[in-house]
C-alpha cells in the first residue's frame, strides 16, 4: 500500500495570484496598473509559480522524512518508557514458604474489548506463613519470544513492524533479531554500516525494524524469515491508579501448585512514584512543537535585546536586570566615548545594594563569548549609579505624628526609586536605565504620603556623597545609569498645620 502523503496547503497558482492581487490596495494603494504587461504583475506571477512548486514538493514529504528533518534540527524523539508499579502482595492460606519469582506475569483487566495490560515482577518475592505480606515492583512489559515478522523480498530499506504496541529500547532489553536463522545486531542508525554488516535499526515512532540498502547495511536475503524477540510496553497506559487489583498469570510450577492447594494471592497497586511513570513515544505533533520552541530560543547574541535576554536566562548567577549599551566600553577609563564594534552589558544582581563580583562578571562574559558575533567585543560591568538627595519642607496634619510622617516619606521615596520594583510606571519593574528624575514627580510622591498636608518647598540634588549639585526642574541620568536615593543625605523639615 502506498504511503499516505499530507496535504499541507491546497492552494494553486490561480489562488495565490488572486490572494496577492487582493493585497495590493492595502500595501501599495498607488499601484493601479494590474494588467499582465505590468512588471509588478509579472513578478507576482513568478512568485506564485515558485510558491506552488514549493508547496507541491512539501506535500510529497512523508511523515518519516519529516521526523528525520526534525531530528536534524535537534529534536529528540524519545522511545516509549515502561511504567513501574509498586505492588502490595498478600497470600492467604499459606502452609509453606512461597516464592513469587522474578518475571512473574500479572494482568490488569482492561475495559471493553481491549487486551489486558501485562506486568512482570522485577525481583523475587519470598512469602512465608509468618510473613504472608510483602512488596515488589512490577514493570509494565511483555516479553515476546520468536515473533515472526514476515519474509524478506530482497529489496532495500525494508521495514517490518512489530505487532505489540511499543518496543522497549533500553540497553539490556534490545530486541534479538534473526534473519534466516542468523543473528543480526541493532545499531542506532545505518550511516556507519558497511555492505556486509548484518545490521538493523529500530524506529520507535513507527515501532518497526528497518534494514539497509546493500551499501549502508546488508539487505536480508530474499525469502529469509525475520524473527524478533523483544520487550513491549503500553507506555502511558501502564500508569495505574493506586488500588488497582492485578491478577496473577501463574507460570512457575511453585505458583501453580500453591494455587491448586487453596492459596490465594492478592496484588494491589500502590501510589506510583514520579520516576516510574510510563510514557508513550514522542508524537510527531510534540516533535514539531519542540522544534518550534528550539527555534524561538535565543542563542546567538546579535541585537541589544539578545544580549539582555541571554544574560537574564542564565542560571549560574541569577540576575534581576540587564541593560545592553551598544558602541560603548563601560569598563574603560572613558566610558562615554563611542566605540563601534563594542557592546557593554550592565548586570544588576537580585540584591541591588551588592555589586556583582569578579567571578560573576567573568562567568557572564564567558557565556556571551560563546554567543556573540565574531566581530563584536563585549564587556560586562556592574551598574553605575546617579545618587539623589531630596530636601523638602512639608506641612503635616496635626493628627499624625512627625515620626510617622518621616518614616512614611522615606518608605515612599525608597519604593519609588527602587531599581528592581520602583519607577514612575505604576506597574513597577524598577527605575528605568537612563530615566531622568523630575521634580514634579517627586512632588506628587510626597503629596501622596499619608499625613502630609502639602509640600512648601522641594530641592533635588545629585552628587557623590561629598559634593552635591542642586537641580532646577530635573536631574539628568546617563543612559546606562540607575538612580539611588540617598536617604542619609536627604533632609526633611516637617512643620505642623495648626489651622485645624
Amino acid at each position: 500500500m502506498a504511503t499516505p502523503l499530507p496535504n499541507l496547503d491546497d492552494r494553486r497558482f490561480a489562488d495565490l495570484v488572486a490572494e496577492m492581487r487582493a493585497l495590493i490596495p492595502r500595501y501599495a494603494p498607488t499601484w493601479t496598473d494590474h494588467n499582465f504587461s505590468d512588471p509588478g504583475i509579472t513578478l507576482l506571477d513568478l512568485f506564485a509559480w515558485l510558491a506552488e512548486a514549493l508547496m507541491y514538493r512539501l506535500n510529497r514529504v512523508t511523515t518519516a522524512s519529516e521526523a528525520r528533518f526534525l531530528e536534524l534540527l535537534g529534536v529528540e524523539l524519545q522511545p516509549a518508557r515502561a511504567a513501574t508499579v509498586p505492588l502490595a502482595v498478600r497470600a492467604a492460606g499459606l502452609t509453606a514458604p512461597l516464592l513469587i519469582p522474578r518475571g512473574t506475569r500479572l494482568l490488569c483487566p482492561a475495559a471493553g474489548s481491549e487486551e489486558p495490560l501485562g506486568f512482570e515482577t522485577v525481583r523475587d518475592l519470598q512469602l512465608t506463613p509468618a510473613t504472608p505480606e510483602g512488596t515488589v515492583d512490577a514493570r509494565q512489559t511483555l516479553t515476546i519470544v520468536n515473533e515472526s515478522l514476515g519474509f524478506s523480498n530482497g529489496a532495500a530499506y525494508q521495514r517490518f513492524p512489530l505487532r505489540q504496541p511499543f518496543v522497549v529500547l533500553e540497553l539490556a532489553m534490545l530486541p534479538r533479531v534473526s534473519v534466516g536463522g542468523e543473528d543480526w545486531s541493532c545499531v542506532p542508525d545505518l550511516l556507519d554500516s558497511r555492505a556486509v554488516d548484518r545490521h538493523y535499526t529500530l524506529e520507535p515512532r513507527s515501532n518497526s525494524l528497518r534494514f539497509g540498502n546493500g551499501s549502508l547495511g546488508r539487505i536480508p536475503p530474499g525469502g529469509a524469515e525475520i524473527v524478533a524477540s523483544y520487550s513491549a510496553t503500553g507506555g502511558a497506559a501502564g500508569n495505574l491508579p493506586a488500588g488497582t487489583v492485578l491478577q496473577l498469570d501463574a507460570q512457575s510450577t511453585a505458583l501453580v501448585e500453591a494455587l491448586r492447594g487453596g492459596v490465594t494471592v492478592a496484588c494491589v497497586s500502590q501510589a506510583i512514584p514520579a520516576a516510574g511513570d510510563g510514557r508513550d513515544p514522542t508524537s510527531l505533533d510534540d516533535a514539531r512543537q519542540q522544534a518550534l520552541r528550539s527555534l524561538r530560543e535565543r542563542w546567538r547574541a546579535v541585537t541589544a535585546r539578545d544580549f539582555e535576554e541571554i544574560v537574564l536566562g542564565q542560571t549560574e548567577f541569577p540576575l534581576a536586570r540587564a541593560k545592553c549599551v551598544p558602541e560603548r566600553d563601560l569598563s574603560a577609563p572613558d566610558p562615554d566615548t563611542s566605540r563601534p564594534g563594542h557592546v557593554s552589558v550592565v548586570i544588576v544582581p537580585k540584591v541591588p545594594t551588592e555589586e556583582p563580583g569578579a567571578t560573576h562578571i567573568a562567568a557572564v562574559a564567558a557565556l556571551l563569548d560563546r554567543r556573540r558575533l565574531i566581530s563584536c567585543r563585549h564587556h560586562v560591568v556592574g551598574p553605575r549609579w546617579t545618587r539623589l538627595r531630596v530636601r523638602a519642607r512639608m506641612v503635616r496634619a496635626p493628627q499624625v505624628s512627625e515620626e510617622t510622617v518621616r518614616a512614611a516619606i522615606r518608605g515612599k521615596l525608597d519604593a519609588f526609586f527602587d531599581p528592581l520594583t520602583g519607577g514612575p510606571d505604576p506597574a513597577g519593574g524598577g527605575w528605568p536605565f537612563g530615566r531622568d528624575v523630575y521634580i514634579s514627580e517627586v512632588y506628587q510622591v510626597l503629596e501622596d504620603v499619608e499625613g502630609v498636608d502639602h509640600v512648601e518647598s522641594l530641592t533635588l540634588s545629585s552628587g557623590d556623597g561629598a559634593t552635591w549639585v542642586d537641580a532646577d526642574e530635573h536631574i539628568a541620568v546617563p543612559p546606562d545609569n540607575l538612580v539611588r536615593f540617598d536617604a542619609g543625605a536627604s533632609e526633611f523639615t516637617i512643620v505642623t498645620d495648626l489651622r485645624g
